[in-house]
C-alpha cells in the first residue's frame, strides 16, 4: 500500500509521530515489515483501513471518527495498528 497528500491526522500510515504531508507516494512501512497482504483499502478524510488476505483489519489515523482505540494523545495514530 502506497499513500500520499495530507498527513495532518496520521492518515497516511507512515509511523508514530509522522504527521507530514506527502507530495509523492511513499509505501506503508508497517504493513510490509509485518508481511500483511492487503485485499481492500478504504480511505477517509482523515482516517484509512485495510483489510487483509486472512480477514483482518488494520486502521491509522484520525481515532475519534474510525473508533478503533489506537491513540496516541489526541487520539490520532499515523501508526497501522491491528
Amino acid at each position: 500500500v502506497f499513500t500520499f497528500g495530507s498527513g495532518t491526522r496520521g492518515q497516511l500510515g507512515h509511523g508514530a509521530n509522522n504527521f507530514r504531508n506527502l507530495a509523492t507516494p511513499e509505501k506503508v512501512q508497517a504493513l510490509s515489515d509485518e508481511g500483511i497482504t492487503v485485499r481492500t483499502v478504504c480511505c477517509g478524510h482523515l482516517n484509512t483501513a485495510v483489510i487483509t488476505d486472512r480477514g483482518g483489519v488494520w486502521t491509522w489515523g484520525m481515532g475519534d471518527t474510525l473508533g478503533r482505540g489506537h491513540f496516541l494523545g489526541d487520539g490520532d495514530s499515523p501508526e497501522p495498528k491491528p
